[in-house]
C-alpha cells in the first residue's frame, strides 16, 4: 500500500466525487479510479459505493479514512522531524 493511494482515497472522502477528486490531484478520472480500485483490491474490501451521481463510503471506508488520515498526519510529522535534521553534521 503506498501513500499516494491513501492520499487519493482521502481526497475522495473529502469530495465524495471521483471527477472532482481527480481534478484536485491533477489526475485523469480513469487514473484516479484505478488508484482507488487498486487500494480496494490490496485491502480486499470495498471502501466506497459508486453510482453515477454519488459516492458513499462503506463502513470499512469510514474506518479506513480515519486511520489513513492519522497515518498521513504522522508521516508529515516524521518527515518534518527528519528534514529539520538536515543542518546537523552527518558524522557519528
Amino acid at each position: 500500500m503506498d501513500l499516494d493511494r491513501l492520499e487519493s482515497f482521502l481526497m475522495l472522502v473529502e469530495e465524495l466525487h471521483f471527477g472532482r477528486a481527480a481534478r484536485r490531484l491533477h489526475m485523469s478520472q480513469s487514473g484516479f479510479s484505478r488508484q482507488i480500485g487498486l487500494l480496494e483490491r490490496s485491502l480486499g474490501v470495498r471502501l466506497a459505493i459508486r453510482t453515477r451521481r454519488q459516492v458513499q463510503l462503506t463502513d470499512a471506508g469510514v474506518v479506513f479514512a480515519a486511520k489513513a488520515a492519522r497515518l498521513l498526519s504522522e508521516m508529515g510529522y516524521v518527515k518534518a522531524a527528519v528534514v529539520a535534521m538536515r543542518t546537523l553534521p552527518i558524522d557519528s
